[in-house]
């Protein structure tokens, strides 16, 4: 399912999610999904939080333009691990 939408989002929009994070998408929702449903939105949720975050603070400090991209996996992959260690 969470890999579903990955790829809606990724087939339905221009400058959405890589390919490589819908591919990412899927062991990390079944390793966070098999620990719980709590664990898979907070782990998804928080991926996606943070990156934002992030996002914003590089354009506020200029260090990237509208229009650049940020890879969403070193985020889902931090944040797959925290939420496991929230268990």
């Amino acid at each position: 399912m969470v890999t579903t939408a990955g790829l809606a989002i990724y087939v339905g929009s221009r400058q959405g999610l890589g390919f490589g994070d819908v591919v990412l998408l899927a062991p990390i929702a079944f390793v966070l999904g098999w620990f719980g449903w709590r664990q898979l939105f907070i782990g998804l949720m928080t991926a996606f939080v943070v990156a934002a975050v992030s996002m914003r603070a590089l354009r506020a400090c200029h260090v990237t333009r509208r229009g650049d991209t940020l890879a969403l996996g070193p985020f889902l992959i931090a944040s797959a691990a925290g939420a496991i260690l929230l268990i």
